[in-house]
């Protein structure tokens, strides 16, 4: 009898231990991860860390410290994702998930000047966004930069200042071949700069990526062609 009880427990302590075991990333519900937006730099002013992290923690209160740490991973995007792999150490110790957390609320909360002249001058316009949406966006990033750079109230010497930068940071981040158009004669204020990427962007028919067709087009601009010389694009024919 009492050999059949050692095996009748040697069946049934593997079968409990399988029961209790934390589940693993594979065992997240499909319908969390699918709740959750990803979070890039580029979009926090318009979706804070701070509620990306509050969105996170409602949906995943079930989940332990790796699982969590596992969704937050799938979920970054941009900068975010290479400040965890070039801080391998924060994901060590009992509580991962907390140490990236702290350590990207540090980085990203904070409105220090060269963190925010790198997102500057790597800034993007977005494919779900216009070109006036990213000007605004830009101008905003231009303000807290020069805001942080100098402190107190703005001044007409900052604004200036926050023009010159939002209207290069801009060109610079349109996509396609506008920023080599606009590159040889950037206007003086954003507005300005704004109306004439629209024009661009309409006489090019681009949206967000330069198509084969805009290329052709471009060298047929570029070439100088004119009414007079009755010069058509050998792409589109115009």
């Amino acid at each position: 009898m009492e050999e059949f009880m050692k095996q009748f427990q040697a069946v049934l302590t593997p079968l409990a231990q399988q029961q209790q075991r934390a589940p693993t990333v594979e065992d997240i519900p499909r319908n969390i991860l699918d709740a959750i937006d990803p979070w890039s730099p580029e979009k926090m002013d318009e979706f804070p860390l701070t509620y990306f992290f509050s969105v996170l923690e409602d949906l995943t209160t079930q989940l332990d410290q790796h699982q969590r740490l596992a969704v937050l991973r799938m979920k970054l995007r941009g900068s975010a994702q290479h400040f965890i792999v070039e801080n391998p150490g924060l994901k060590d110790g009992p509580t991962p998930y907390n140490n990236v957390k702290a350590a990207l609320l540090r980085w990203y909360a904070k409105d220090d000047p060269d963190k925010l002249a790198q997102r500057l001058w790597t800034l993007k316009k977005l494919e779900t966004e216009t070109i006036r949406q990213f000007a605004e966006r830009t101008r905003r990033l231009a303000q807290r930069l020069v805001v942080a750079e100098h402190g107190g109230e703005l001044d007409g010497e900052m604004r200036r200042t926050i023009n010159a930068k939002a209207v290069r940071a801009f060109v610079r981040g349109l996509a396609g071949q506008i920023p080599v158009l606009m590159a040889a004669n950037i206007p003086d204020d954003l507005e300005t700069a704004v109306s004439k990427a629209e024009e661009l962007c309409d006489l090019l028919n681009i949206s967000s990526e330069t198509t084969e067709k805009d290329q052709y087009c471009l060298n047929a601009i570029r070439s100088g062609r004119s009414e007079s010389a009755n010069l058509k694009c050998w792409f589109c024919g115009e």
